[in-house]
């Protein structure tokens, strides 16, 4: 479900050696990414984003490859030259007027600057947006610079948000999103997993001439983003910088199969689909695991960790409804449907791309699972659960918020009904006992691995 992102802009360094004149100049010393020649391109920062942990418990089973980090800190930003804003007697991005509420918004925000001077200075009417435009990754000064701009229809997409933001209409990554989009523009993903999918997206369903704008800190540009846009785009470059920030412009599309990763579980021969920085991809990770070996004969005897057979809990009678609450892929509520086939299965998570995943996983087994797209299961009715499975998060977005999950716990609080169960798998240093007791009922430990703890809670 889902440390601080790179693309984060907020508090972002004022202009200083660099020049200043908000716009960095490029060298020459680097290979152009489609072939436009190497004059006017730089290598612009090696230095790889810090890995996220992604959703469940720390340490619960990594991206992987799919994070930033993984095109290793040696990895360059590799910057063409055929770049509107550097082509010469072209007027310079930084120097396009922009009205002043805009400018107030740059001034804060380098990242929202680079990528809407580069949308602005490389369209049809410069200065100005296409009446239709898709953000991604999206956040309210984004919205508000787009309609500031002159873009009229506004469409958001943002993984981690489920409320819709002022003056744009909310959507998933689908065609409602980017059917006659000719623009889309945000900011750079946290993994190049949902790099990859949103890419994707955008090359299969956004208009021919589509050019997708995305920005980051300098310094979180890894030669692997290139990468993964050109295995959609034709044609990818990077922007001059502006502030130590910079885009990735990718433009003709060619469109291919959804990047959807595939696993299994062989100790539960069950399926596993993973779209975008869906937590843990396809694999099962170790928290999951520890839970699992808490409540599943068959996942408790293929362990290589010697527990006691009497902690092995099953409910006193089989579940009517069970919630897997913050579900990433799937594999909690899969899990569910499998053991009590007559049971309603639900599963709430507020990240698309995990909803996505979810759906996924559940067509994969051939199991109907309710997926509900949801923040904290406020979509979910009081007292109408009688089982909730939850590995919970605490980053996030872009930070790390130990509490977070305490709105998590708060929710199963309100659906379960009296007497009914939750059962949690968390990291050991943290006290989310104490919480569990105080927020949903009477909280006993089931299992305690080194790394992990998993409880059962009953509701008053």
């Amino acid at each position: 479900m889902t440390p601080a992102d790179p693309s984060a802009a907020r508090g972002a360094d004022a202009p200083g050696a660099e020049g200043a004149d908000a716009t960095e100049a490029v060298g020459a010393d680097a290979v152009v990414v489609d072939g436009a020649g190497a004059e006017g391109a730089e290598a612009a920062g090696a230095e790889g984003a810090p890995g996220a942990d992604g959703a469940g418990a720390e340490g619960a089973g990594a991206a992987g490859a799919e994070d930033m980090d993984a095109a290793g800190a040696a990895a360059a930003l590799v910057v063409g030259a055929d770049s509107v804003t550097g082509a010469p007697g072209a007027v310079p991005a930084a120097e396009l007027p922009v009205p002043d509420a805009v400018a107030a918004r740059f001034a804060d925000d380098p990242v929202l600057e680079v990528v809407m001077r580069e949308a602005i200075a490389t369209g049809d009417e410069p200065g100005h947006l296409p009446p239709t435009i898709a953000i991604v990754d999206a956040d309210q000064d984004f919205v508000d610079a787009a309609r500031m701009l002159g873009a009229v229809d506004v469409r958001a997409f943002s993984d981690s948000t489920v409320a819709p933001l002022d003056g744009a209409v909310a959507s998933g990554l689908d065609a409602p999103l980017l059917a006659g989009a000719s623009l889309v523009v945000g900011r750079l993903p946290k993994s190049l997993a949902e790099l990859a999918a949103l890419a994707d997206a955008v090359a299969r369903l956004a208009e021919p001439g589509v050019r997708l704008i995305l920005g980051a800190r300098q310094q979180h540009l890894v030669r692997a983003m290139n990468d993964e846009l050109g295995r959609s785009f034709a044609h990818v470059r990077a922007s001059r910088g502006m502030r130590k920030s910079r885009a990735l412009v990718a433009s003709g599309p060619e469109p291919g199969d959804p990047p959807l990763r595939t696993g299994r579980i062989p100790e539960l021969d069950l399926q596993v689909r993973a779209l975008g920085g869906a937590f843990a991809g396809a694999a099962l990770d170790l928290g999951t695991r520890v839970l699992l070996e808490a409540i599943d004969p068959a996942m408790r005897a293929a362990s290589r960790v010697r527990h006691d057979p009497a902690g092995l809990w099953n409910p006193a009678s089989e579940p009517r409804v069970v919630l897997d609450l913050g579900s990433g892929t799937g594999v909690l509520a899969a899990w569910a449907k499998r053991r009590w086939p007559r049971a309603r299965v639900i599963a709430t998570d507020r990240s698309w791309f995990a909803c996505e995943s979810t759906r996924a996983t559940a067509s994969a087994n051939g199991l109907d699972i309710e997926t509900v797209r949801a923040d904290a299961a406020d979509a979910i009715a009081d007292a109408s659960v009688d089982l909730v499975l939850c590995n919970p998060p605490f980053h996030d977005g872009r930070g790390v918020d130990r509490g977070m999950a305490n709105r998590l716990f708060d929710a199963a609080g309100r659906v379960l009904r009296p007497g009914g169960d939750m059962v949690t798998v968390f990291n050991s240093h943290l006290r989310h006992r104490e919480q569990l007791q105080r927020r949903v009922g009477h909280t006993r430990q089931l299992l305690r691995t080194p790394k992990f703890t998993v409880t059962l809670s009953e509701r008053r």
